[in-house]
């Protein structure tokens, strides 16, 4: 059967040849394209997947599966299906490769009407050894009613490969199951009443062609493209950041009395990292109206990044003066109190952070890194848990909880716990390493390198404000 959730890699076990060179009689050039398109579809799918994680509570089942002979081995992957927790639904698949457990095999994502439906589902599977793109890309639109489930498919280039209906129709059994070369150019084109009849009442209300759901991500418009009113709120690419820069500079350039470009630029500078270029637009808001409270935490903000401590806690003290109530303040600055190394003065703000907001997963993670490196591991587990049950897409609180675990001698919770993390960003680094170091004091050694060497080649570091134990 030819749909993916029933047997999804049927198709591509008489496949033995990795995707770049699938096709020899395409132009390189073609294939090329199709290799970047295709690896964009994958990468689409996966930051989808974990939008909805950020954004719903979700439980999860997990198998495990594979194959025989020379394609793997019988436990080749790890299938974990991620469940909407209140609905029940389906909402992702991922199969993730055993011996290399940050790598996706194959990635499938289910779209529902209003109404809980099956609309639509996309699929990337990759060939057991051969990462160069994925071998196999689809998007199948679903039509169902009491008596017909119908769904046509394309692969991400947009082209119609495969169609497909059971059911009855007026008491007759229907079961068409019909490749690329066998579908009609259009229902006209079909000389048997009867079976131009069935098809259309399986196939006619759906799209022929895939249109703007070709992009995963219109699944999920807010993940780049709406336009909130502040910058900082958006989850953005780099292309975008650059745009929202050139923006800003034609307003600035436009009305250069104007403080609040300088702000959103500034904020835009701060999110692709250019702290000190953040600062001089943070500063020149402030010179034309000191009472622009955002430029004084945006500035805070990128002087903690730059180092500057002092300054930085400075500046979000204008802002807490200003802004009693306002827990995100606290935590920044507390932040920055860490970074400095007054752990007094970061664990009363980020207490006052929690006390303003009971629900500030930041604060309770950051709170958790103080206790653990006090040595107060109960502690710092109630501050992690809390931070995961706040935010079940939280990274690094799985993290710096698996850490404490492993700390504490809780192995393997520590692997079970990592294992989350590495779930929800599977190139963490850090995650990474410490799995390595986990398998290894499992007697794990062989896994235990794969995880290390894969990770050395990852870069080093980690931008974000959001703490690890170590």
């Amino acid at each position: 059967m030819r749909y993916p959730a029933a047997a999804l890699l049927s198709v591509l076990m008489a496949v033995g040849v990795p995707v770049a060179a699938a096709d020899r009689s395409a132009p390189a050039t073609e294939n090329q394209q199709r290799i970047a398109d295709w690896n964009a579809f994958a990468d689409a799918l996966y930051r989808v997947h974990l939008h909805r994680l950020r954004n719903r509570r979700v439980r999860t089942t997990e198998t495990l599966g594979g194959y025989g002979g020379f394609l793997g081995s019988p436990d080749y992957y790890r299938s974990v299906e991620y469940l909407d927790a209140e609905s029940g639904r389906l909402l992702s698949r991922i199969q993730w490769e055993t011996e290399y457990p940050f790598a996706i095999h194959v990635i499938q994502l289910f779209v529902y009407d209003e109404a809980g439906h099956l609309v639509r589902d996309y699929v990337a599977a990759y060939l057991p050894r051969y990462r160069n793109a994925p071998i196999q890309t689809l998007i199948n639109f679903h039509r169902t009613d009491d008596d017909l489930h119908a769904f046509r498919q394309f692969d991400a280039s947009g082209a119609r490969i495969y169609e497909q209906c059971r059911g009855e129709y007026f008491d007759v059994e229907v079961n068409l199951s019909l490749e690329e070369h066998e579908i009609p150019v259009s229902s006209g084109a079909l000389a048997d009443d009867r079976f131009a009849e069935r098809y259309i009442a399986c196939f006619g209300d759906l799209p022929i062609t895939p249109g703007r759901d070709l992009d995963p991500l219109a699944e999920a418009p807010d993940l780049i493209r709406s336009a909130p009113e502040s910058v900082s709120t958006w989850l953005l690419d780099h292309d975008a950041l650059a745009r929202i820069i050139r923006s800003r500079t034609a307003a600035i350039e436009a009305a250069p009395s104007d403080p609040r470009p300088y702000v959103e630029r500034g904020e835009a500078y701060f999110l692709v990292h250019e702290f000190e270029k953040a600062v001089r637009d943070f500063t020149a808001a402030i010179a034309l109206d000191d009472r622009m409270d955002e430029a004084y935490l945006g500035r805070g903000m990128a002087r903690g990044r730059q180092g500057l401590f002092d300054e930085a806690i400075a500046d979000i003290t204008v802002y807490i003066e200003r802004h009693r109530d306002s827990s995100l303040a606290y935590t920044k600055r507390g932040i920055r109190y860490l970074w400095k190394g007054d752990m007094e003065r970061a664990a009363m703000d980020m207490a006052k952070a929690i006390e303003l907001d009971p629900d500030n997963a930041e604060a309770h993670d950051d709170l958790g890194v103080i206790h653990a490196r006090r040595g107060e591991h109960d502690a710092a587990v109630r501050h992690f848990q809390s931070a995961i049950r706040i935010d079940r897409a939280y990274q690094k609180a799985y993290h710096n909880l698996a850490m404490v675990y492993y700390m504490t001698g809780d192995v393997q919770q520590a692997l079970v716990v990592v294992d989350d993390a590495l779930a929800l960003r599977p190139d963490d680094r850090a995650s990474l390493l410490l799995k390595g170091e986990i398998l290894a004091s499992l007697g794990r050694r062989d896994e235990a390198l794969a995880v290390r060497e894969y990770a050395e080649f990852l870069p080093r570091g980690n931008w974000s404000e959001r703490l690890p134990v170590r």
